[in-house]
């Protein structure tokens, strides 16, 4: 994963169906993070796979957000979450 710095902020470039990748990132922040921001594929399998790995490192009072939830009722994903119709 790439992982750029911004003062108190970290940007972290990776694929999102790489578990092993999620499961570094969580790993890397033992304390875990006061906010999350997932702006990656869109895909809500994919966001739904992010979540469940670094949503328990998030700290009491913390800010989880998906960008793009939109796309989750767009022709090209219309899959949805379990893979099925949406």
């Amino acid at each position: 994963a790439d992982a750029r710095a911004c003062g108190l902020l970290k940007f972290h470039i990776m694929d999102q169906s790489n578990e092993i990748a999620l499961e570094r990132l969580r790993d890397s922040e033992p304390r875990g993070w006061d906010v999350i921001v997932d702006d990656g594929a869109h895909d809500p399998k994919h966001q739904l796979q992010t979540f469940m790995w670094l949503f328990p490192r998030l700290r009491p009072g913390g800010l989880y957000v998906v960008e793009d939830v939109h796309t989750s009722y767009e022709s090209q994903y219309a899959r949805g979450a379990t893979g099925g119709p949406s």
